[in-house]
């Protein structure tokens, strides 16, 4: 079938349905009612109940039809039955206003008015074992001619015998015999537990001798629960009843002793001490509330003559009806001492002026712990100044308060005094929003030292401070006194983006050297704008100047190369150190009046060293092999070696760490033919030179993981280092120095050098 023509059938279909119900008499109309309860759901505790049944007045339920035709139909009836839990029941039903009270009472409500019109209410159910006790009854109605509203019936439970032992929801079922009533349930009425909620609205601070616990609200579940609560206190602290008071609220504003006042005098208070010197406070009602009651109780506390200890303050609580909490926190007794905490820590870098720290708040864990008309002091170290004092906010106690912040001449200390201390509840101080100036070499934990007599101490760590830059160097070994030798190439690697400011970044080179040429500068990371460099005297050194006309937005990285040394011979022995910083790291001492005037430099990095040990070859291939006849064997875990297979003693054995064989260099040295003579320990530079008999000079240095030979680098994966005395190094690394191959053994465990005709 087409679609459009289906559609077309379908929507023909629905209108001539619709048509034929509006054709319809109202006397054919299918109605259905609802049900709700009437004014608040009864409950009641179920310690009612324990004992035996009890006849209790449930909820007043109200039919209410869904439409105004739901009994119109003509000549018809309606009929339903309505049936309680298991156990209820009830002994009559009637009519209301007609004569007795009965247990269950039918109103006629709109549409019902009419008196002609039947309406009955009937008991149904009777217990075979106890004539007259009904579980339910039914409901019969004629129908009725259009009414002007929705009709309704009201169902009034005066008397239901609730059974012992009954605890829950008393639902009503009810089942439709047909058209006008709906079926389903209700509940008509809760049997609960009775439960008081007991909360401390504010928990105080055991300040004095005498202090008031509380407020501490207690609430009841349902009318009718609270009958009495007990309060017992830890030992050390006796309850004062005579200036106990209660704030009644709800249920609980009844004008008992009739003084005119809703207030404490309506209960009975009392305190009790036990053989074991505990304080109870007790809290009688001498009424049952009629609908839900509250109540807020303040009462003091005092010291004992014993020594009370120091912790929390938790109430026992005892009461006729159910707890939420078996202990209440009221109060807590302390020994007055202060915290001291940071919020946002922060990064800063040295060299930088107004560098953000973090918050710092001292905390008082007590009121008044902190002493009015006493000082308080924060120092930072040295190397660091305050640049813009903190903002002050208070937290805590409205009555603390302090004066205005006091800073020294060095710039280095602030302090301030206590004008006024917390009373009620503990105070804290918040100094926000500080900045500092930090020296160029500043590193590490920025720390501020609290002191005063005011009752606060302790440092507390406000910031992590990196170095402007971090630089790295190969670190070759120079000749005395050659000409055009290359130095370390030197890489210099921001902390962050923006930290190098748009001014000019310095390198001094050592005195007493010179260099060949400007060395060449390269960006390679970020953003950063150089201008043109130059090479400049300074006093006895010479300094690369690196204009930066714009900063990067990423941490940037320069590498400084073709770094090329002419040396004299009057250079002492030991590393070339370069000095790095300048204006555009070091903001604190730009202008003419420096914040920190002996810190200049972010830091110091050699990218070279020289020894007068080390001479020049007679041969310019330096690279040839040194000769030693035969064949050198060292073996895992061995006080010996072998040469030709001649077994030689050693005071150490060799090794494996890290995937490599480590030997004594001395003895291998001495295996290889180098004459005791010729082997050198430096001890104050930790380094190892040998000569061979060819001129050729090996060196290494102990953590460092490059062996030069006759200055140039050969690298190796681990480095040489002491055990027992003895500089051990990787073995196959020696042996690439002086010419020769290595092969492992795994079945033995050992390791060869191999040399020329073996």
């Amino acid at each position: 079938m087409d679609a459009y023509l289906w559609k077309v059938l379908k929507t023909l279909g629905l209108l001539l349905i619709f048509s034929i119900l509006l054709l319809l008499p109202s006397g054919y109309a299918i109605g259905a009612t609802n049900y709700r309860v009437q004014g608040e759901l009864p409950k009641y505790p179920d310690s009612d109940f324990k004992e035996e049944e009890q006849t209790r007045a449930l909820a007043t339920v109200k039919i209410t039809a869904s439409t105004k035709d739901a009994f119109t139909a003509a000549g018809e009836s309606y009929w339903a039955e309505f049936r309680l839990p298991r156990n209820f029941y009830i002994t009559s039903a009637g009519i209301y206003g007609q004569g007795q009270q009965m247990d269950v009472e039918l109103a006629r409500g709109k549409g019902f008015e009419d008196q002609k019109r039947k309406v009955e209410i009937n008991p149904i159910a009777e217990d075979r074992n106890n004539p007259g006790h009904y579980r339910g009854f039914e409901i019969v109605v004629e129908n009725i001619k259009y009414p002007d509203d929705y009709p309704e019936l009201v169902l009034y439970f005066n008397r239901v015998v609730v059974p012992r032992g009954f605890k829950g929801n008393a639902e009503l079922s009810i089942d439709s015999a047909g058209a006008g009533f709906s079926s389903g349930t209700i509940t008509i009425a809760n049997i609960l537990s009775a439960r008081l909620t007991v909360e401390a609205s504010e928990v105080q601070f055991i300040v004095s001798r005498e202090q008031v616990l509380g407020p501490i609200k207690v609430t009841e579940n349902m009318s009718g629960t609270f009958e009495y609560l007990k309060m017992t206190l830890p030992g050390g602290y006796q309850w004062i009843k005579e200036k106990c008071y209660i704030d009644p609220m709800l249920g609980f504003r009844v004008d008992h002793n009739g003084d005119g006042r809703y207030d404490e005098n309506d209960f009975l208070i009392s305190v009790e001490v036990d053989k074991y010197g505990q304080s109870t406070l007790r809290i009688e009602t001498m009424f049952r509330t009629t609908t839900i009651g509250k109540m807020e109780i303040e009462c003091p506390v005092q010291l004992t003559d014993r020594q009370s200890s120091y912790g929390e303050l938790n109430l026992q609580l005892n009461s006729n009806a159910e707890l939420n909490v078996s202990s209440l926190k009221a109060g807590s007794y302390s020994q007055q001492k202060t915290d001291l905490s940071v919020q946002n820590s922060r990064e800063a870098y040295g060299g930088l002026c107004a560098q953000k720290i973090g918050n710092i708040i001292i905390s008082e864990n007590a009121p008044e712990t902190m002493v009015r008309n006493r000082y308080i002091t924060l120092t930072l170290p040295k190397g660091a100044k305050w640049a813009k004092l903190p903002s002050v906010k208070l937290e805590g106690d409205n009555y603390l308060d302090i004066g205005p912040l006091l800073l020294n001449s060095e710039k280095d200390q602030i302090s301030f005094e206590i004008e006024d201390c917390s009373r009620e509840r503990p105070g804290k101080i918040i100094l926000e929003e500080g900045k500092v100036d930090l020296a160029t070499d500043f590193r590490g934990d920025l720390a501020v030292e609290v002191t005063g007599s005011a009752g606060a101490s302790g440092a507390i760590i406000v910031a992590r401070v990196k170095p402007a830059f971090t630089v790295s160097s190969s670190k070759p070994a120079l000749v005395i006194g050659k000409q055009e030798q290359s130095a370390g190439e030197l890489e210099i690697s921001e902390s962050a983006g923006r930290v190098f400011l748009a001014r000019e970044l310095w390198i001094d080179f050592p005195s007493a050297i010179k260099l060949v040429r400007s060395p060449k500068v390269e960006i390679t990371a970020g953003d950063m704008i150089l201008s043109r460099t130059v090479l400049k005297q300074e006093g006895d050194r010479e300094r690369l100047v690196i204009p930066i006309q714009n900063s990067s937005s990423s941490a940037a990285k320069l590498l400084i190369k073709d770094i090329v040394y002419n040396l004299n011979n009057m250079l002492p022995d030991g590393d070339l150190q370069i000095k790095l910083g300048g204006p555009a790291v070091n903001e604190v001492n730009a202008g003419p009046n420096p914040i920190f005037p002996s810190h200049d430099w972010v830091c110091e990095v050699a990218n070279a060293s020289i020894s007068k040990e080390i001479i020049q070859p007679a041969k310019k291939d330096a690279l040839s092999p040194i000769p030693v006849a035969g064949s050198i064997i060292f073996k895992i875990g061995e006080k010996t070696y072998q040469v030709n297979g001649q077994a030689t003693p050693m005071d150490v054995e060799p090794y494996i760490l890290e995937g490599r064989t480590f030997v004594p260099i001395r003895y291998a040295a001495l295996a290889a033919g180098i004459n005791p003579d010729d082997i050198h320990w430096d001890q104050t530079a930790a380094r190892v030179t040998i000569h061979s008999r060819d001129n050729i000079i090996i060196q290494l240095k102990i953590g460092d993981q490059v062996i030069y030979r006759n200055g140039n680098e050969i690298s190796m994966d681990t480095a040489a280092h002491i055990k027992d005395g003895r500089t051990m190094v990787p073995l196959r690394a020696l042996a690439e120095a002086l010419g020769r191959t290595v092969k492992w053994d795994a079945a033995s465990s050992s390791v060869s050098i191999e040399l020329p005709g073996t």
